[in-house]
């Protein structure tokens, strides 16, 4: 390997030394990590920033037509803002149709259109032929169903009566039963009362069950009682109801 003198090598390095004090940034000066490219500008540079100063004064001064590039979005020609001035004198006639109730086919602010002569809630109207036979208040029947206040003509009632089979058990008795409503046709049916008749506790009427049978006669019934589960004596209480 060949050597050279030192004075040389320092020689050498003396010489990139001095370049880089004259700052000699170009591409031929190596000691530069990154070469700075020909005309690159420095932060003490003048340039000409007229045209972005004058695009700046224009949004300054709120130009927001379509000759402003600043502006995101172009607003197109006739837009209306919160301080337009417009006319709402349709709408406003509206709201006035409708502050009035006026609830015709010519408002249009209804979501559906309310038919002429329909009735609502606060109508008064007379219903007094609502319930009434197309040919006539007749008595229900398989081809005329339609029951109306005239149709109901006959009415149950029910009533209470106390009686007395007598001290003496027996297995069955008839008892007579005085009822100025009743009448040879009329319907009656009947239970013993669960209550406590004249002289007997509650849990005496809970031991016997009965058969009730009622036979009507002009202003009064017959009813044949017969215990079921043994004999029965002294006094009950039935329910029975008529129906004329």
């Amino acid at each position: 390997m060949k050597a050279f003198p030192i004075s040389q090598d320092l020689d050498v390095i003396q010489a990139e030394v001095d370049l880089n004090t004259a700052k000699v940034t170009d591409l031929v000066h190596p000691l530069v990590e990154t070469a700075v490219p020909l005309g690159a500008l420095f932060t003490d540079t003048i340039y000409d920033d007229s045209a972005i100063q004058a695009e700046v004064d224009l949004n300054t001064d709120k130009v927001t037509d379509l000759v402003h590039p600043l502006v995101e979005t172009a607003v197109p020609i006739g837009a209306l803002f919160t301080d337009t001035v417009y006319d709402d004198a349709t709408i406003q006639a509206e709201v006035d149709l409708n502050t009035a109730k006026v609830t015709d086919l010519v408002h249009p602010l209804v979501e559906t259109a309310v038919p002429i002569g329909a009735l609502f809630t606060d109508t008064v109207y007379d219903d007094s032929n609502t319930l009434v036979d197309s040919d006539a208040k007749t008595l229900v029947t398989p081809t005329n169903k339609l029951i109306t206040e005239d149709d109901v003509i006959s009415v149950a009632s029910m009533f209470e009566v106390e009686i007395d089979v007598g001290a003496t058990p027996v297995s069955e008795a008839s008892i007579s039963v005085t009822d100025a409503s009743i009448t040879t046709s009329s319907k009656i049916l009947g239970s013993v009362a669960y209550l406590a008749p004249t002289g007997k506790d509650l849990d005496e009427i809970e031991m016997d069950t009965f058969d009730l049978k009622f036979e009507p006669l002009v202003g009064s019934f017959n009813l044949k009682i017969k215990g079921l589960e043994g004999y029965i004596a002294d006094k009950f209480k039935i329910n029975y109801s008529v129906s004329v």
